[in-house]
């Protein structure tokens, strides 16, 4: 008996039911995770603004005010619903990540779907995506709904994009421009998307317009971009966040630009190292040449087969332009990569190598499809084995401190869930190392004289307070312990005298 052959409409459901389900089950974990004292405190818990809930004050507070160094309002937004209708539970704001990580990789099926129009490589590159162990760190961690919730608007604005290149209208330009700022809304990430639109016009949809025609109808998505960008800039500025040159110099910068490229790009095809920071590194010269020498060497060969190859060249410009703001020539945080920044680069990488199916003769269209059900089954299995890392903070930064050992970062947040445990000598230790590592990290100063305080060294702890002071006068925790410390002193000199 012959089964019957299932239309192209029901081969497209079916498929966004696998991706759906599968996403669910492999991220289902995270609901059982605790938010993190890295960023979740600062936006969630100790944010007495969006711990309160949806009120107007608070939404007016969103959108008219900078915290964290940061300007994202419908993120701060997002997370006022959860507490208003959740409380600080931190099951719900983990259900709500991977829900909308389940339905960003059913709309990237779509978009490879609309472009490459083969129900089965879409469908491939859609669970590649969303089985990717890079994608662990925007799911599991509750701070970076902002990264997740501005991919949704960001697919949503590429797929409109599409739609309004082949039907022009008046009203899908307006969706298009909502879409986007809606998304820049969530995190300015999106930025370089007008720039993106520029390769999908020149590798897919308007192959043979001339480019001063299609940069013409991108000026009001690049205002859009450029408010954005400004406004992100001072935020940043404001917040303590922006790393001046005198920080870090342009040599170093420029020297890690391209070693943060190759890294990127290497976590796609062998994804190794998991952590949740790792802190800005300086290299010798001849390491950041050697990498430049590469990038420019994989660039020019893109370039030189744009005729023949243009998927090529869509790939790799889309790697390079979607990671430009936070590839580290401006410097914000103190870190050098972040896994949740692959969340979009690495689409247009697979975006891009799928389309170059066609291309490939039977032979290598045979080992394609040989090689994939294997890459899905790897992702699913180191995906499945590293989430557990995230259920808490001990957890992510004994792990991060695996992966990246001289880690400041890791060594200070490990400390404070193990003093939170009561575990003062084991947190003293990691304080001392990351004071060790970075010896101007005031969190990391005033957290250890907190414990030499609690261990009854207050000569020690103030003179670790008052270090901290030094570097950062407005650190209001340190200003705080000291003058505590100082009032016991002096009611404990004051009773000795009596």
């Amino acid at each position: 008996m012959k089964l019957p052959r299932l239309n192209r409409e029901t081969q497209v459901m079916l498929s966004v039911a696998v991706i759906a389900f599968l996403t669910l089950y492999l991220f289902s974990p995270v609901q059982n995770f605790l938010f993190l004292n890295f960023d979740d405190n600062l936006y969630i818990g100790d944010n007495p603004f969006v711990r309160s809930g949806l009120t107007l004050e608070n939404v007016q507070w969103a959108f008219t005010h900078f915290h964290g160094g940061h300007w994202h309002p419908l993120s701060w937004i997002s997370h006022m619903a959860d507490c208003q209708f959740f409380g600080l539970n931190p099951e719900f704001p983990h259900r709500e990540n991977a829900i909308i990580h389940a339905f960003n990789a059913c709309l990237f099926f779509f978009l490879l779907l609309t472009l490459l129009e083969k129900i089965w490589l879409a469908l491939f590159g859609a669970l590649l995506f969303a089985f990717h162990p890079m994608r662990m760190e925007a799911v599991a961690w509750v701070a970076e709904r902002k990264e997740l919730c501005a991919a949704l608007f960001g697919m949503l604005t590429l797929l409109a994009y599409i739609k309004w290149i082949r039907i022009q209208s008046f009203h899908r330009k307006w969706l298009v421009m909502g879409l986007l700022t809606l998304g820049l809304l969530f995190k300015p990430t999106l930025v370089t998307l007008p720039v993106l639109f520029i390769l999908l016009d020149l590798c897919f949809l308007q192959r043979d317009v001339p480019l001063k025609k299609i940069l013409f109808q991108k000026l009001p998505f690049f205002l859009i971009s450029v408010v954005s960008c400004v406004i992100t800039v001072w935020a940043q500025k404001a917040g303590g966040g922006y790393r001046s040159f005198s920080e870090i110099s342009l040599s170093d910068r420029l020297a890690a630009i391209p070693l943060g490229y190759l890294a990127y790009l290497g976590k796609l095809f062998w994804p190794t190292g998991y952590g949740i920071f790792y802190p800005f590194q300086r290299y010798a010269p001849g390491i950041g040449a050697g990498a430049w020498l590469s990038l420019s060497l994989i660039t020019y060969l893109c370039m030189r087969k744009f005729r023949q190859k243009p998927w090529l060249f869509f790939g790799w410009f889309w790697f390079l332009i979607s990671l430009a703001p936070v590839i580290g020539f401006v410097s914000v945080g103190g870190q050098s990569v972040a896994d949740r920044w692959t969340y979009l680069s690495h689409l247009g990488l697979i975006l891009g190598l799928l389309s170059g199916y066609q291309t490939l003769s039977d032979s290598q269209r045979k080992y394609l499809i040989g090689a994939a059900l294997p890459a899905l089954l790897i992702c699913f299995y180191i995906t499945s084995q590293e989430l557990p890392f995230w259920r808490d903070s001990e957890t992510i930064f004994t792990r991060t401190l695996e992966a990246s050992p001289q880690n400041f970062m890791a060594h200070t947040n490990l400390g404070d869930a193990l003093s939170v445990q009561g575990q003062m000598n084991e947190a003293a230790f990691h304080f001392e190392e990351a004071v060790r590592l970075h010896p101007g990290y005031s969190v990391a100063l005033n957290n250890l004289g907190s414990i030499r305080a609690k261990q009854k060294r207050f000569q020690e702890a103030k003179a670790l307070f008052l270090q901290a002071l030094k570097i950062r006068p407005d650190f209001p925790e340190a200003k705080h312990n000291l003058d505590f410390l100082e009032s016991y002193l002096t009611s404990n000199l004051n009773i000795k005298a009596e």
